[in-house]
């Protein structure tokens, strides 16, 4: 197996997480440029979770016939024109679009990229690279608003969409010199392949597992719409310092994974994952608390936002091992389920932000608090504790 096939899948999900994030702090600067209200610019945040949505089945089934790597190619150029669509847009319309199209292209590279370690490596050798590219990959939900903030504020924030083409040569460029590998993440054909993915969403044990943290992650992304907004409207905070606030924020993500790994040696998956929603409704209480004794400090809102992205994160994993767990046939198509319903999530969440609120940050705070608990929930129904049982 070629020894740069880590790294370039490493770099082709960087390049998603980044196209996804980047931008997050210049969301008001995107709102002046085009002269619109700031939750039309929120809707691009918004179309492009619904372009990954829409595009995640067809990257697998073309993976499948034409093989893993000139299939990520082909999403890349997509990504490329998608992004220069972006940077020459004179239109809001235009804009969106090429952020849709970013998005549909972005997403085949996490589909195809996780199921391509699964299948050419042996179990042990694939936890292995996962865990490390996973830990790799946790860093850069807290760089992109970091950088994007720092671009903005230098070179504006089309300098953000000239980052993301760069780095989107550089992942073609390290895809060029690889084979091209055959077998993709689905394995069944046409109405086979409908069927599975059916019988798969049906199942309510492994629909409630990958729930329990989509949900979290629903609220998540409500946040991260409107706290770009709220925080240059109500503090008139520069670019630079709303990516370095969200940057702290997700700082606390990276570390919620290594407790994880700490807390699965002591105590057992269930045990960890009640805690994490348990820790998820008492940072989202403490929002609204916040709002009510009014204590109005973006640092302080970041800082208890990043507790709940840090609970948020013990789900992360565990729910995806109990889902996965009675999945060995089909458990590539199980994991591109899983993505799916976790893009809808998101979409969701950050839909949301773009209707709720900006002027305070109560009602995002309500939201969290009915993501939590709805998670908490779906972690105490019967089959759920016959499927781990």
């Amino acid at each position: 197996m070629h020894i740069l096939l880590p790294f370039a899948i490493t770099l082709c999900i960087t390049l998603t997480t980044f196209a996804s994030d980047i931008l997050l702090p210049s969301i008001y600067k995107v709102s002046e440029y085009f002269s619109i209200n700031s939750s039309i610019a929120q809707w691009s945040i918004s179309i492009f979770f619904i372009g990954q949505l829409s595009g995640a089945l067809f990257w697998g089934t073309l993976s499948d016939k034409y093989g893993s790597n000139k299939t990520l190619l082909a999403s890349l150029l997509i990504v490329f024109l998608a992004t220069v669509t972006c940077i020459i847009a004179t239109t809001i319309h235009l804009f969106l679009m090429g952020r849709y199209l970013q998005g549909f292209g972005a997403i085949a590279s996490p589909v195809i990229g996780w199921a391509m370690i699964q299948h050419y490596y042996p179990k042990e050798k694939a936890a292995l690279i996962m865990s490390i590219i996973g830990g790799v990959l946790s860093i850069a939900p807290m760089l992109a608003p970091a950088l994007g903030g720092y671009i903005d504020k230098f070179y504006n924030w089309r300098g953000c969409l000239y980052f993301i083409l760069f780095l989107n040569i550089v992942v073609i460029l390290n895809l060029i010199v690889l084979p091209n590998y055959k077998d993709g993440i689905v394995t069944n054909k046409g109405k086979n392949i409908l069927k599975t993915y059916k019988s798969i969403l049906l199942d309510k044990a492994f629909t409630s597992n990958i729930l329990m943290f989509g949900i979290l992650a629903s609220g998540e992304w409500c946040f991260l719409t409107v706290i770009p907004v709220y925080f240059k409207q109500k503090y008139n905070i520069p670019s630079i310092q709303i990516g370095y606030l969200l940057s702290i924020s997700a700082s606390f993500y990276i570390s919620g994974t290594f407790i994880t790994s700490y807390l699965l040696k002591k105590i057992s998956i269930d045990s960890v994952i009640k805690i994490g929603v348990i820790l998820c409704v008492i940072a989202s209480l403490i929002l609204i608390c916040f709002h009510f004794i009014n204590i109005n400090s973006p640092l302080y809102t970041s800082l208890i936002f990043g507790f709940y992205l840090m609970s948020a994160a013990l789900l992360w994993g565990t729910t995806a091992t109990r889902a996965l767990q009675n999945y060995t046939v089909n458990k590539s198509t199980a994991s591109a389920a899983r993505v799916l319903i976790l893009i809808g999530c998101c979409a969701f969440g950050s839909f949301l932000g773009t209707i709720i609120e900006v002027t305070n940050t109560l009602e995002v705070s309500i939201f969290l608090l009915i993501f939590s608990l709805i998670s908490l929930t779906l972690s105490r129904q019967d089959y759920m504790k016959e499927n781990t049982a």
